[in-house]
């Protein structure tokens, strides 16, 4: 499979700021959300504050100092949360100020006490928006998940060493070769987006309870199926986890079911095949992507 990634892709972190930077309100969470493949921190969100406003828009007046802000986010770097003891001290801060409420201060504070970018640091990043689009589009086509990682890890050792100056060892990846997040594609990193795209076939909402009620609207409302379901609590560790299977009656006269929808299990698809010959058997998409 030959991949054609954007040659952009692979690059240096950038330095990290070291002013105030002043965004208008629609840019500052792109910021953030870019932070970990554009400078190699990822930042996570501590605490946050708005304030109770006027029907002007001013900050309602209270006891104690007049403040001037109408809403802050405060965030640590992500190194902190892997090393709480002696963690990071840095931290970065988005504040809308009353006298300019169309823009966002982002103001970077203390130092980061680690090599930011650096290999060690790296496996604590995510992969980039533009590399988890390009598996998704592949996944989405169906090309093979090692193929995919295998794919994209040669295509970038070919740019690495051609725009980068750096000499490529066949089938080894010399330390000071790993510039950033992006060339350290891994088979978790893929078959979590995976598995999102087969939540995207079952799921209809976040919540399971809500899923299951937009599932039986679609097949009553516009397939006019009668429906039932059989649902099992408590199954597992998930807050509010719900299995369940959902049952439909077919129009009388049919002599088989048009398609069955079984979890993963050889001897259940054989039996069925054998009594429904003429009926399409398919393995349940959240079944396949747990047992994969």
């Amino acid at each position: 499979m030959s991949s054609q990634l954007n040659q952009t892709l692979v690059k240096f972190y950038e330095p990290l700021p070291q002013n105030d930077i002043i965004l208008p309100e629609t840019e500052w969470e792109k910021f953030v959300n870019e932070a970990p493949s554009r400078y190699g921190v990822k930042w996570i969100i501590k605490n946050e504050h708005t304030a109770d406003l006027t029907s002007d828009g001013r900050p309602l007046i209270k006891r104690g100092p007049e403040i001037d802000y109408i809403w802050f986010k405060t965030f640590i770097c992500h190194e902190r949360e892997h090393n709480k003891k002696d963690g990071c001290p840095a931290k970065m801060k988005t504040i809308s100020y009353v006298n300019n409420p169309g823009s966002v201060s982002v103001i970077h504070m203390n130092t980061h006490n680690h090599n930011v970018g650096s290999t060690e640091e790296l496996q604590h990043l995510p992969l980039s928006n533009d590399v988890k689009n390009y598996i998704i589009n592949h996944l989405r086509h169906g090309y093979d998940k090692r193929d995919i990682r295998i794919s994209i890890q040669n295509n970038f050792k070919e740019y690495v060493s051609n725009y980068l100056n750096f000499f490529v060892v066949e089938g080894n990846d010399p330390i000071n070769m790993i510039i950033h997040r992006d060339q350290m594609i891994h088979s978790d990193d893929i078959y979590n987006l995976y598995k999102n795209i087969q939540q995207e076939k079952y799921q209809r909402d976040k919540n399971q309870y809500e899923s299951v009620k937009l599932w039986l609207k679609e097949l009553e409302d516009e397939k006019h199926f009668d429906t039932f379901v059989d649902a099992t609590h408590n199954t597992s560790s998930i807050a509010r986890g719900l299995l369940y299977s959902i049952v439909v009656r077919f129009i009388i006269g049919v002599s088989s079911p048009k398609k069955i929808t079984i979890e993963v299990s050889d001897v259940e698809f054989d039996a069925l095949s054998r009594v429904f010959p003429e009926t399409q058997v398919q393995w349940c998409c959240f079944h396949v992507a747990r047992a994969w």
